[in-house]
């Protein structure tokens, strides 16, 4: 794992964030609160047994979610790529913050910015506009 400065990958973020229709000032509000991690290959954004507490936007990379099919065995459930321009998090788990029953992990070495569980709350709560981030995650999980 490590740090890369995430001012290289702001335009990232602002295309991710303009599938949400947020305006570029909303973004700009949102952007001292994002974090930067590079994951290398087999290294893992959120862990399967543990409350996920990030949402991620991948900007360079590849990414699977792995967990478990309905006989217990191991499948690869999502993939990510540096294109999708998607939200990459283990949904029931960040939006109930409840154990994880799944891993995201890096095929190849990967760019992710992320904001916390926290910061999300708190951007809602003092940001309405941030709301529709979370409903069209729900919408997407078709919950």
């Amino acid at each position: 794992m490590y740090y890369p400065d995430k001012e290289l990958y702001k335009s990232s973020l602002i295309n991710a964030m303009l599938r949400f229709n947020l305006t570029t000032a909303s973004i700009a509000i949102m952007w001292p609160l994002v974090h930067c991690v590079g994951l290398k290959r087999n290294e893992l954004f959120t862990e399967e047994g543990k409350i996920c507490k990030r949402l991620g936007f991948l900007v360079s990379g590849i990414m699977i979610g792995i967990g478990d099919n309905i006989k217990g065995e191991k499948n690869v459930s999502e993939m990510y790529n540096d294109n999708d321009n998607r939200a990459m998090t283990s949904f029931l788990s960040l939006d109930r913050q409840i154990k994880s029953t799944e891993s995201i992990m890096a095929v190849s070495e990967s760019v992710i910015l992320y904001i916390t569980y926290d910061n999300l709350k708190y951007l809602c709560k003092m940001h309405p506009e941030f709301g529709i981030i979370q409903a069209l995650l729900h919408a997407e999980q078709h919950i």
